[in-house]
């Protein structure tokens, strides 16, 4: 039982990524409650993630931060359009849902270039 809780042990190991990936995601939701930083926010944690799998040891919310910091301008830059493209998709839904029949061919056609112009944005930025 003394060998569990040693630093070396696996358990101890294993109890320290699970606390680094709960720290990582508690910090992408703080600083995502503004819904315009989450590009941010999903850069810093995928960069902070990168860098556990490489093995380095690092400090996860000063690392966090300093990612969020350095990309804040470029990630917004990409993350707005796909909000607007995301509330117009979402917007082009709820109107399909109350057309009657003869008029669902022009919504699925909208909606249905909407999705592909989404797909090629994401496709281009990531």
């Amino acid at each position: 039982m003394g060998k569990l809780f040693r630093i070396d042990s696996p358990f101890y190991q294993i109890m320290s990524e699970l606390f680094d990936l709960v720290m990582l995601n508690i910090l992408f939701l703080l600083t995502s409650i503004p819904v315009i930083t989450i590009g941010a926010g999903l850069t810093a944690m995928h960069s902070v993630g990168i860098k556990q799998v490489m093995g380095n040891d690092v400090s996860v919310a000063k690392t966090y931060f300093k990612e969020f910091k350095k990309n804040f301008r470029q990630a917004t830059l990409i993350w707005i359009p796909l909000l607007l493209l995301g509330i117009f998709l979402l917007y082009d839904y709820n109107i399909f849902l109350l057309l009657p029949i003869f008029q669902m061919a022009l919504g699925i056609l909208i909606f249905f270039f909407s999705t592909i112009l989404l797909v090629i944005f994401l496709l281009l930025y990531f």
